[in-house]
């Protein structure tokens, strides 16, 4: 990937903060009705749906900054629809309303020719002069920050915010010479294809570790102890033969909760809500209540109902309970894979309720089997689990700090 790159400073505000060395002089500026034309997509009945023509819907586009797959929906489109609402390689959709206003006006880069293929009337179709804009500078031009900005002030809200094609032909756009152009597409382009190899290697760790981890819990994939012999065989029991569940404590009245907030985990928190100390009436009314950093916890209530968390610290709400057992005899990190993992977490969906807020009693959660060898194994297991959570984690960081490299990118190449 080049870093040819140069600061340069300037008073000008038609020239980018990070430029390529060889390239000097403004950016032009111009609105983008100047160098394009927008068309709104189809709006067809119910009933011409589940047939005929492919048709790029909404949920295509929304997330996906280029438009690369092959399989549509179906929709009853005529010869003139196929002519007037066709798709180019090089065309850029606009989202035209979303509930959330962030996501109005995110944009889709059309990666090929789409021939007999239609798009949505909640789609906004761009379709540029190839002399003013590049094809893959196209991607970037309309996802920096200073022209979403400009975009958002132009929508309008009600139930759903909006945007339209007068609207977004207002919107001014800075762009260099075409060359420039070229350049600043595909360095970024690199940068996304590095960011597509991490995700797709955090993607195989994590679905190697789900098959390790079928192969280990199922006795099909055993360790052996230090001399090379195999570990005695397994035991069977369940879940309430080993562990004790204490629920969490009934949250204060609200002019306590404003003085001990931080010292009580509530389960749509559990990740971040942790302290160093507890108030003394705490440490007196609920001892038991109190969850230390190697202890498991399960969220009783809501959407994540039934997941298991370890590395907080504080006094567990009545929407968790903790799981207590014998250190001599279960391995605290073997027992938490095990709730986490995929056999354990499609028991307890068996125990929610039909419509409703799900809501796990842990009565239910101790009659759940439980298969565990002897604790030098357990520990083996853990340990080998913990060794790819460590690498996911890496990539995951990865992943995370090029995308932050991008995000400047983004804001210092562009004016």
């Amino acid at each position: 990937m080049s870093t040819a790159t140069t600061h340069i400073k300037t008073d000008n505000q038609l020239v980018p903060e990070l430029r390529f060395k060889e390239f000097d002089g403004e950016w032009e500026l111009l609105k983008l009705g100047q160098i394009g034309s927008f068309k709104n997509g189809l709006n067809k009945d119910k009933k011409d749906f589940g047939f005929g023509s492919p048709f790029v819907n909404l949920m295509d586009v929304f997330g996906k900054p280029v438009l690369e797959k092959d399989e549509f929906d179906l929709v009853n489109a005529n010869e003139k629809d196929l002519e007037s609402y066709n798709l180019l390689k090089g065309d850029v959709l606009f989202i035209r309303s979303s509930v959330k206003r962030t996501g109005v006006g995110e944009t889709s880069l059309v990666s090929k020719n789409y021939p007999n293929t239609v798009y949505s009337g909640f789609l906004i179709r761009f379709r540029a002069n190839d002399e003013n804009l590049n094809y893959l500078f196209r991607r970037y031009c309309f996802s920096n920050q200073p022209f979403r900005k400009e975009l958002l002030s132009f929508a309008t809200s009600s139930a759903n915010t909006n945007i339209n094609q007068e609207s977004l032909g207002k919107i001014k756009v800075h762009f260099p010479v075409f060359p420039e152009q070229q350049k600043i597409a595909s360095f970024l382009s690199a940068v996304d294809e590095k960011i597509q190899q991490l995700t797709k290697k955090k993607a195989l760790l994590e679905q190697y570790k789900k098959g390790v981890m079928q192969q280990l819990f199922s006795g099909q994939l055993r360790f052996k102890d230090e001399n090379g012999n195999p570990y005695p065989d397994w035991d069977a029991t369940k879940l309430g033969q080993v562990c004790e569940f204490t629920q969490g404590v009934q949250i204060p009245d609200s002019e306590q909760v404003k003085e001990y907030e931080d010292g009580f985990i509530r389960y749509l928190y559990i990740r971040d809500f942790f302290t160093d100390s507890f108030p003394s009436f705490v440490k007196n009314e609920f001892p038991n209540k109190i969850i230390l950093e190697d202890e498991i916890m399960m969220v009783n209530t809501g959407n994540t109902s039934g997941q298991a968390y370890k590395g907080a610290y504080g006094v567990l709400s009545n929407n968790c309970f903790k799981i207590t057992f014998d250190r001599e005899m279960i391995d605290s990190n073997y027992l938490f894979f095990v709730l986490t993992g995929d056999y354990t977490q499609t028991q307890i969906k068996k125990f929610f309720n039909a419509g409703g807020q799900p809501h796990l009693g842990h009565k239910n959660v101790s009659q759940i089997p439980f298969k565990y060898p002897n604790l030098e194994e357990q520990q083996k297991i853990a340990t080998y689990l913990s060794s790819i959570d460590t690498k996911i984690g890496a990539v995951n960081n990865q992943i995370t700090q090029t995308q932050t490299f991008k995000k400047g990118l983004l804001q210092q190449m562009f004016v």
